[in-house]
């Protein structure tokens, strides 16, 4: 089961357009998905097999119909494995900068040191390469709506 806050916080990155689709490793009640959708965001369950043979349910959900249901048609059924191209695959959807999913290919973890505060490092649903020019620009973006969201 997740958290509230974690869903509340990338309900507003969605809806504010800073990631263009967004993953809980949850399964949602009817009150959260009433929710999303009177944020304008559209949903999709997407069932995947653990290594253990377990279903699980996640949840993605964008204000782009197409992108949900791509992501749907692209794993819907399939294992949870993290290969390079699922890595970069995943990484376009959710909008991670091309370098930081590179360098999380490369080097096989994500803590790999940057140039971020772990304040905000710990804002992000990814991990900043090395020296990365994209990431210090979203930074700010997600720290205003995480301030919104405490705030509220």
């Amino acid at each position: 089961m997740g958290s509230n806050g974690d869903l509340d916080f990338l309900a507003g990155l969605t809806t504010e357009g800073v990631k263009p689709l967004s993953r809980v490793e949850w399964d949602l009640g009817r009150e959260e998905l009433q929710t999303l959708r009177a944020l304008g965001l559209r949903y999709r369950k997407v069932h995947r097999v653990a290594l253990d043979g377990t279903v699980v349910t996640h949840v993605v959900f964008s204000r782009d119909a197409s992108l949900v249901d791509c992501y749907h048609n692209q794993f819907e059924g399939t294992t949870l494995v993290k290969t390079p191209e699922v890595i970069r695959s995943e990484g376009e959807f959710f909008g991670f900068p091309s370098c930081c999913v590179e360098s999380f290919i490369a080097t096989g973890e994500s803590h790999v040191p940057n140039e971020l505060s772990p304040q905000d490092q710990s804002l992000l649903y990814h991990w900043a390469c090395p020296g990365c020019r994209l990431t210090p620009d979203l930074v700010p973006r997600y720290r205003a709506l995480w301030s919104d969201q405490v705030l509220s």
